[in-house]
């Protein structure tokens, strides 16, 4: 027993009471009402007992052994803990050890419990807003260590330290055991809040001056103002600053709000603020210009007390070409040579279209005015420019836009230069004499314009249909034209049918597709056969009958499409010498006269002279002259198809 001395401190009289204060600390393995009564004795008096009304409560010694897998972790990540406790009183076997946490301070179902290496067993969801773990039942001495081991999930609001109690205590048969304190811990956990970012974009293949929309749905554990972090290296600081917006189309709902650049707090990038509430995903889009970049940037989004989310995107910026014409003045129809200087092309990948002034490149389809296959050659030595050439150059007059557009996903985009302007055309048109011309026939070509030359300007007919580089074809080799400075003009016998073009180049200029193929309809007759009554053989001879027989061709509705045929007893024949064209004006060769077309197609001539002739037809429902006739092959001239090779006849005149 202790003994207490109370003589020196109090003196009883009769009757009189006095209050003495007695002060210890119960024994530390009583949990429950205190068992010792308290014994008050005096010399000469009855011993007097007092059994105090109090009640010593049980407590753990927590001792927290890990926190795994680590103090620090995300929003929504699992923390492990494993405890040491250690009852101040013995727990009876048919009492357990009761682990709490409030159930606000965790993601629900998220709480287990184990021991000793076993299977993680769940917590159950208990009353006062607590989740409760019950361990089995089981006598555990006083002084003795446990190892209890939870797994839990903060809640997910929950940012920096998770300031929730984990506690321990007693129960019995499912409830709390009288005389047994909760005993709480604060784990040292600290959870950083979570800001997920979802985009669908991964790369950027842009031109510098484009405007960039980068769209993301931020979704926040918390509420919180996040940082949107640009890198300055792919912000191009001479352009407008740095948008951010809700609706996804720049400027369309005016609810932009300007970004930061240059924030020193965060490296001198440009910075975006937007505010999020908790698990409530928001739609953000950011709208920049690029700098010149390749390379992969990383767009970070920050707040205090979140883990950085970033965002790794693959950049291509090129750098916008430059534009010069060569000729610089560009005239409808003329070759034209687009001159771009810049880096990085790649003709065989790269394309341009030339649009009206009023259409945007990054939208329009290719014009009529575009050069549907343009030529490309890259410089011999660097990359650093290209020329294009039109291929049927430009077919109309006015302010165009140039649109490069690079191979590998980029845009098109208007190449700086400004506006490219084309003057109307000089000459403005040409015509023919026929109108339909067929094979075999004269036809001449009238320019008109203003200030043309006859002596210095030059035109030729190709079958290419691009006039810059194409060969003349031999009927306007070295052609000279005669006429007026408004009407130049020129004739020549076309050979064969066919689609032709016809070129003009004014002196010192570049040559001029004009912008209307000449088509030369197939010949009509298409030849002829021969039958001679003389004994000259194998061929025709002077002074012998020589019948001519023309096939019959109804051309009506054919592809050549003319409509035409002959016409016995109106169309007209004649024989020429070979060196006279087959003109109105040109008389039968001596000795012959202009036949009528007979019933039976043919026409009969006798010819005074072996030698070369041309045979005339004039087709009565043809658009003008005559025309040549192909004779057979067998006794035509070998450098002229068109020339009949009369050999000498019966008579020989001296």
């Amino acid at each position: 027993y202790l003994r207490c001395n109370l003589s020196p401190l109090v003196q009883l009289s009769r009757h009189a009471e006095g209050t003495v204060w007695l002060f210890f600390v119960a024994a530390h393995d009583i949990a429950g009402p205190f068992p010792s009564p308290v014994t008050f004795r005096a010399r000469h008096f009855q011993p007097s007992e007092s059994v105090p009304e109090l009640t010593p409560l049980g407590v753990f010694n927590l001792q927290a052994q890990t926190i795994a897998p680590y103090p620090l972790v995300a929003a929504g990540q699992p923390v492990e803990l494993s405890y040491s406790a250690t009852p101040s009183a013995n727990i009876s076997a048919a009492q357990n050890v009761r682990v709490l946490v409030k159930t606000e301070a965790i993601v629900p179902g998220s709480l287990f419990w184990m021991r000793n290496g076993s299977a993680p067993q769940p917590c159950r969801a208990g009353s006062d807003e607590m989740t409760v773990c019950d361990l089995p039942k089981g006598a555990l001495a006083a002084g003795s260590a446990a190892t209890v081991d939870l797994s839990l999930v903060p809640a997910t609001d929950t940012v920096m330290a998770w300031d929730a109690a984990v506690m321990f205590t007693v129960a019995h048969n499912g409830s709390q055991q009288s005389g047994w304190a909760v005993v709480p811990h604060y784990p040292r956990v600290t959870v950083m809040g979570g800001i997920r970012v979802d985009t669908p974009i991964t790369r950027l293949r842009v031109v510098e001056f484009e405007r960039v929309p980068l769209g993301y749905n931020l979704t926040a554990s918390a509420d919180v103002e996040v940082s949107i972090v640009i890198p300055s290296a792919i912000i191009d600081a001479s352009q407008p600053a740095a948008v951010m917006g809700r609706d996804g189309v720049e400027s369309r709902g005016y609810d932009e709000r300007r970004c930061t650049p240059f924030v020193a707090t965060a490296g001198n990038n440009t910075v975006c603020k937007v505010a999020l509430s908790a698990n409530e995903t928001a739609a953000v889009w950011i709208y920049f210009s690029p700098a010149v970049f390749e390379g992969h940037a990383f767009v970070s989004f920050e707040a205090n007390g979140f883990a950085v989310s970033v965002h790794n995107i693959s950049i291509i910026t090129k750098a916008r070409p430059t534009w010069a014409t060569a000729p610089a003045a560009v005239f409808q129809w003329r070759h034209t040579e687009v001159h771009f200087s810049g880096s990085s092309f790649a003709p065989a990948l790269d394309s341009v279209k030339v649009v009206p002034s009023h259409v945007f490149c990054s939208n329009a389809t290719p014009a009529a005015d575009t050069p549907p296959g343009w030529q490309t050659v890259l410089n011999a030595t660097s990359n650093s420019s290209v020329r294009y050439y039109t291929s049927v150059g430009l077919t109309h007059a006015g302010l165009f836009r140039v649109c490069y557009q690079f191979g590998g996903g980029f845009s098109s985009v208007e190449a700086l230069g400004g506006l490219l302007t084309v003057a109307d055309g000089n000459p403005i048109s040409y015509g023919l004499i026929p109108g339909q011309p067929r094979a075999g026939q004269l036809v001449t070509v009238q320019f008109s314009g203003a200030g043309l030359s006859t002596a210095a300007d030059e035109t030729k007919i190709v079958t290419y249909p691009y006039c810059h580089n194409a060969t003349s074809i031999p009927e306007t080799v070295n052609i000279s034209m005669n006429g007026t400075a408004a009407r130049p003009r020129f004739s020549i016998r076309m050979r064969d049918s066919g689609v032709y073009y016809v070129c003009y180049r004014v002196a010192g200029g570049e040559w001029a597709t004009m912008p209307v193929p000449l088509t030369v309809r197939p010949a009509l007759p298409s030849g002829l056969t021969l039958a001679w009554t003389g004994t000259v053989w194998p061929g025709p001879g002077a002074t012998e009958p020589l019948t001519m027989i023309f096939p019959q061709a109804n051309l009506s509705g054919n592809a050549t499409g003319y409509g035409y045929q002959l016409n016995p007893g109106r169309d007209r024949v004649k024989i020429i010498p070979a060196t006279s064209e087959c003109l109105d004006e040109t008389l039968p060769s001596n000795g012959t006269e202009e036949e009528v077309l007979s019933a039976d197609l043919t026409a009969t001539f006798r010819l005074p002279l072996p030698g070369f002739y041309r045979v005339c037809y004039y087709l009565v429902d043809g658009d003008g002259t005559y025309a040549d006739v192909l004779p057979p092959a067998a006794y035509a001239h070998s450098a002229d198809k068109y020339l009949l090779n009369v050999s000498q006849g019966l008579m020989d005149v001296q």
